[in-house]
This record gives structure tokens, sequence and C-alpha cells, in this order.
């Protein structure tokens, strides 16, 4: 997907979206350096042992291990997968719009949103088979669909 977008530093780009997720745990400990701090508790795709529950980052920016149950509502601060930001000489700690939101650029390849999408569930049911399994999670299901959307209804993205 091509995606016209102006930079803070004012240039245009073409930036080439090839995919949307939610941080690991290990992905935010890598990139906390460059994530902007947000006044609210959003998800993260890792979880423990305990299959109903999802890790979090709280308020305070720390990781969250209030492991959270999957079918609670939460925020949803997702990274966009971008194949060329190199060829753009975009570092870390840069920021751009998309879909009328601010995204931060946290590494060669990803940029996290500096808002919340949405608040959602990981999952809707408790019980719903491999209930902490990112790979098969609605909150998956959820942030693509809302890429999806944002393609669709902007012909420009």
């Amino acid at each position: 997907m091509k995606a016209k977008h102006i930079i803070k530093i004012s240039k245009e780009i073409d930036i080439d979206v090839t995919g949307i997720k939610l941080l690991s745990i290990e992905e935010y400990e890598q990139y906390k350096k460059h994530i902007p701090h947000v006044h609210f508790s959003y998800w993260l795709r890792s979880h423990g042992d305990n299959e109903r529950v999802v890790f979090t980052v709280s308020e305070d920016n720390e990781r969250g291990y209030g492991e959270e149950f999957v079918n609670t509502i939460c925020n949803v601060r997702p990274v966009l997968i971008i194949s060329n930001l190199k060829l753009f000489k975009m570092v870390p700690g840069e920021e751009f719009e998309f879909a009328d939101h601010i995204w931060t650029v946290v590494s060669d390849d990803m940029a996290i949103c500096n808002t919340s999408i949405a608040q959602h569930c990981y999952n809707k049911k408790l019980y719903k088979h491999n209930t902490n399994d990112y790979e098969t999670s609605d909150i998956k299901g959820f942030i693509e669909e809302w890429l999806e959307n944002i393609k669709r209804d902007n012909p420009c993205y």
C-alpha cells in the first residue's frame, strides 16, 4: 500500500505500509526510549503462562504485568510496519501523519501510533480457544480491518 504523508519537517514522501501489529514485550523493551509517553494503558501482543491474560503497558509507561483478562477493554496503540523508512532517512523519534493520527518512528521499519486508535478487548470471549494467541485474536483482526478501512476510504493510501 502506498501512502502519501506529510512529515513533521514539511516534506512529502510515499511510504509503503506493509502491515500492522501490536508491540511484543521484547520490542517494547528494545524501542522504549523512542516510544512517546501516553497517559493510558495499552495492549501488547505478548502473554504469560495463563491462557486468559495478556500483558499491557501501564499508564506510567512501565511494562505492565497486570495480566489483563483477554475480554477486558483496553486501549489499542498499533505499530505500522513500513518497508521503506530507510529510503527517506527517517530516524527513531521522527513523526509523521497517517490516517488522522501522528506516528513516531521507533525502528528501521516500524512506527507506533502516538494515541489510541480505539478501546477494544483482546478477545471478546474469555473462554475462546487459544484466547491469548495473537494470531487468532479478535484484536489482530480489529487492527487489520482498521487498516483495510483506511485504505478503502482513502484511495491515496
